[in-house]
């Protein structure tokens, strides 16, 4: 199977908001489950989603619902210098947003008049992101999604190109507290251990265990089951207690 774009594994393990500005003329292709959408600012450039390409220039905003591949090839006019207000929302933020539209998702949004509210939305974010509460960047996210949702009609998804890449993600998401160890994970998906490890770093951003870690650190952060942090950290995976500071640093 043909693997097309890196996981950004260190995003998904960032539970927050992040809303920046960016030159946009080259991405690489990547995914990641976070729902990144894109308010273009300055000059042209042909941006990928999936299989689609969508010329993008100024005013237009790009939406890259959890785990497509997404890139750009640079600006349209040689030299032409691109620029976008990026805004990348985690799935605890977006949570809401599906449920409320039954897993509504776009992918380009060309009307510009209608775009106008929601990019002053997340240039105001990308603003003053620094100085904002949880609960104020929350507020603006949800009514970025409540106007797309309301002035725009979703898409219909398709099949990505990502399935073991997802498969492996899932695996680890739901087995976390495990022995996920290399033998295990190439035993689960039938590779040996040196292939699935060469697999592994090729198409994540780190290596296995510490991705694993990352997952059972973020575990860590969220639980809310009143038990001490000892017992969280013991109960989400971790062998040591140093070994959860360690995946912290």
């Amino acid at each position: 199977m043909k693997l097309l774009g890196r996981y950004e594994a260190e995003r998904d393990v960032v539970h927050t908001v992040n809303c920046v500005y960016r030159d946009i003329g080259y991405i690489s292709p990547h995914f990641h489950q976070s729902i990144e959408i894109s308010y273009m600012l300055n000059g042209k450039t042909n941006f990928h989603i999936g299989s689609h390409c969508f010329a993008m220039e100024k005013g237009d905003i790009t939406f890259v619902p959890e785990y497509y591949v997404h890139y750009t090839q640079g600006a349209a006019a040689p030299r032409e210098k691109t620029k976008d207000a990026l805004l990348i929302v985690p799935k605890k933020y977006y949570e809401e947003f599906t449920a409320a539209t039954r897993n509504a998702t776009y992918f380009f949004l060309d009307d510009k008049r209608i775009n106008e509210r929601i990019g002053k939305l997340i240039t105001e974010l990308a603003d003053g992101i620094d100085n904002m509460s949880e609960l104020l960047i929350k507020a603006y996210t949800n009514m970025i999604f409540g106007l797309i949702a309301r002035d725009y009609r979703p898409v219909k998804l398709e099949k990505t190109n990502n399935d073991l890449m997802l498969q492996i993600i899932r695996y680890i998401d739901e087995h976390y507290k495990d022995d996920l160890t290399l033998d295990v994970l190439a035993n689960e998906f039938g590779y040996s251990k040196y292939y699935f490890s060469r697999l592994f770093n090729r198409n994540f951003s780190c290596n296995l265990s510490s991705y694993v870690n990352s997952v059972r650190a973020r575990a860590v952060s969220e639980n809310t089951d009143g038990s001490k942090k000892t017992e969280i950290i013991i109960k989400s995976g971790f062998n040591t207690l140093s070994s959860y500071y360690r995946s912290k640093r």
